[in-house]
């Protein structure tokens, strides 16, 4: 391979590393300070535990043994800045034991 002419590797001076240290650690520090608000924003409440609240079902005698029933429920939530009102559906079913299967 004559023809070919051998590759010298090139010297990086003293500047070009300093402005190419420079560039990357400039770009990686406006990176954290814009993406960390910028992930909140995307992540939310989400992880935030949210509100626990209890819904009244019904008394359970009117519940029969080892047959699923349908309860409707309503309940307030607020979802950011309103409050909405929002409805669930839940099978409940009494076990022989005596014990209540949701």
């Amino acid at each position: 391979m004559a023809g070919e002419q051998e590759r010298q590797p090139t010297q990086l001076s003293r500047r070009e590393a300093l402005k190419t240290m420079g560039f990357w650690s400039v770009s990686g520090a406006a990176a954290a300070v814009l993406g960390v608000p910028g992930l909140r924003f995307f992540v939310g409440k989400s992880l935030e535990p949210g509100d626990e609240h209890w819904v009244e079902a019904g008394p359970v005698k009117e519940l029969s043994p080892r047959t699923f029933r349908a309860i409707r429920y309503q309940f307030r939530s607020k979802d950011a800045w309103r409050e909405v009102d929002r409805q669930g559906l839940v099978y409940v079913r009494v076990q022989e034991d005596g014990t209540v299967l949701a």
